[in-house]
């Protein structure tokens, strides 16, 4: 089965053959074969365009945001749109969401205290500390290097 029974739908700015070189090693890593066949991933902007502090580093980024239906098989990844290019951080973040909605199709419910330990989680959170940072950008090293461009 081809990665490409997944429909992506791209209602952003960003150029679709980038949105899919994020998603392809995600899909690969992150969702059983059998599950791939009628996943349509949405790609949208994110309501709020503004950049914000990320606590005591002071780097200024605007994060993503994703919801999953594994009833209806379906994926809305939020995604910042107003800048002309996005932050090696913003990346790592849109990584990290698309990992943690492919692993809600891939594992269907969790319950709340699932949710809340993988939101607290290097490889499907927003860590809280910076060392937690450090490790997430490390293990998303990959996302940060490629280019997401407009179309």
């Amino acid at each position: 089965m081809k990665i490409r029974s997944i429909k992506l739908v791209n209602e952003t700015c960003w150029s679709t053959d980038h949105l899919w070189a994020f998603l392809r090693p995600l899909v690969i890593q992150e969702l059983d074969k059998e599950k791939w066949k009628g996943l349509v991933i949405t790609f949208t902007p994110r309501r709020s365009q503004r950049r914000t502090e990320w606590r005591a580093d002071g780097e200024a980024w605007c994060w993503c945001s994703g919801y999953a239906s594994w009833r209806d098989h379906t994926i809305s990844i939020r995604v910042p749109t107003k800048f002309e290019q996005l932050t090696a951080r913003e990346k790592v973040e849109l990584a990290a969401v698309i990992a943690h909605e492919l692993w809600h199709i891939n594992s269907r419910r969790g319950g709340k205290a699932v949710e809340i330990a993988m939101r607290r989680s290097v490889k499907y959170g927003r860590p809280k500390t910076t060392e937690g940072r450090q490790e997430q950008a490390a293990l998303y090293a990959w996302a940060a290097a490629l280019p997401l461009e407009k179309a």
